[in-house]
């Protein structure tokens, strides 16, 4: 395995590759934006954070184009959602070169994004099994 330069770095980077986990599943649970897509990000978070955003293409398989001077980030987001599912055609302005950060997938990385994908709905099929459990008894 890899060195451990300090624990709270890998508890980090755990709790990161989990949340990414998280944004996957229900980007495939509502077929956005497919595999070889574009996902459109913005947000405080993911502006300090280039290596999340960076996780997130390797594990969505999609390219994530980040706005930098992007405003109100999720109302963005859920407006384009919308929009697309009610079957209105999505006009978005022209973007500039430096307003925008690409970040595709990593050669290499698709094996590894289905390996945790799949540990991580087992890990959640075996946590909705004992909440079912608990229920019972």
């Amino acid at each position: 395995g890899r060195e451990v330069v300090d624990p709270r770095v890998e508890f980090l980077r755990g709790l990161l590759v989990g949340v990414t986990l998280r944004i996957v599943v229900l980007l495939r649970l509502l077929r956005l934006p497919g595999e070889g897509g574009r996902i459109v990000a913005g947000g405080g978070a993911l502006d300090r954070n280039p290596g999340w955003r960076q996780l997130l293409a390797d594990l969505s398989g999609c390219e994530v184009v980040f706005h930098k001077e992007m405003k109100e980030g999720t109302s963005y987001g859920a407006a384009l959602v919308a929009a697309e599912a009610l079957g209105m055609e999505v006009v978005r302005e022209k973007e500039k070169k430096e307003d925008v950060e690409v970040h595709v997938p990593r050669e290499g990385a698709a094996p590894w994004a289905e390996r945790l994908l799949r540990e991580q709905k087992a890990l959640l099929k075996a946590m909705d099994g004992m909440n079912s459990d608990q229920k019972m008894s």
